[in-house]
This record gives C-alpha cells, sequence and structure tokens, in this order.
C-alpha cells in the first residue's frame, strides 16, 4: 500500500495514489498481504480510501472468511465514519454475518452521532437478538445508560 494513503493528506495529493492503487486491480493474494494495512485505512480521513480499502477487505472476505478480530475491527472503523453511505453500507452487509463476536463495534454504531445511524444499528440488533448470548446482550444493556434519543429507548425495551 502507498505510505501517502496511510499517512493521510490533502485530496489532490492522494488521489494520483488511489487511482494507481484502483488500475492495479489487486489479487485476493495480494489483498490477503496487506489485509492489516486495509483494515487501518478504513479510518482514513478521505472517504474515498476508506471505501476502496472496504471493497477490497469485502473481496477479500467472499474469496476467504476474515477472521473474527479483523471483522470486529472492520465494524467499529465503518460504524464511527461520518459518511452515511459507508455506515448503512456496513450495516447491510452485518445483515450476512454473524453478530455475536462484533457487539463492541455495534457499540459504536449505537453511539453514531447521525440518529438515523444510530438507529439502524439498533435495528439490525433487534433483528437478530435471539441469536446473541446472555452476555453480549448484557453488555448491549450496559451501554443505554450512556445513549440517548430513540435509539436509547429501543435499546432500553428489548429484551
Amino acid at each position: 500500500m502507498p505510505t501517502p494513503l496511510r499517512a493521510g493528506g490533502r485530496k489532490g495529493l492522494l488521489q494520483p495514489y488511489l487511482d494507481l492503487l484502483k488500475q492495479l486491480t489487486l489479487g485476493i493474494d495480494e489483498l490477503a498481504r496487506h489485509r492489516q494495512e486495509l483494515t487501518g485505512l478504513l479510518t482514513a480521513p478521505m472517504s474515498t480510501v476508506a471505501d476502496y480499502a472496504y471493497t477490497s477487505l469485502q473481496t477479500l472476505h467472499r474469496t476467504s472468511e476474515l477472521d473474527r478480530a479483523t471483522l470486529a475491527e472492520i465494524t467499529q472503523g465503518m460504524l464511527s465514519r461520518p459518511e452515511k453511505k459507508l455506515v448503512r453500507a456496513h450495516l447491510a452487509w452485518l445483515r450476512k454475518l454473524p453478530l455475536e463476536h462484533l457487539v463492541d463495534g455495534l457499540v459504536g454504531g449505537l453511539h453514531h452521532p447521525v440518529p438515523e445511524l444510530a438507529e439502524r444499528t439498533v435495528d439490525l440488533i433487534e433483528a437478530r437478538l435471539p441469536t446473541l448470548s446472555e452476555a453480549s446482550r448484557e453488555r448491549l444493556k450496559a451501554e443505554v445508560p450512556s445513549l440517548d434519543g430513540v435509539a436509547a429507548q429501543r435499546l432500553a425495551a428489548l429484551r
């Protein structure tokens, strides 16, 4: 991965590196070798860099499932992004994955500053609540006092 993408900077300076990376169309082996770097790029200031990293990680997961720790890290990174499009995309992807080991990342989504995205996180949790362990349910319940708004009310009402 080009170092400037990790370091951040002005879009005009970084875009050529990202464009070059996209043109290279890395194969699965290259993506696998750069898995950790791609995961780190999820929190890059430029949304296009984060989107590239996210799409690459999804491609890698489709070929050979990513481990739980990586999925948890992806969830934390994506649900803390300010861009609605990226958060919505990750919540949609999570609908296909087991949530048990991603609860800490989901907590980040509950605290999203955009109420709609926090509520979408509650939607996901609500739909999958029966599949979560008692410990995960307790973790979510413990988060209620630090939340506010509709997301807090809805999460508090879940049994």
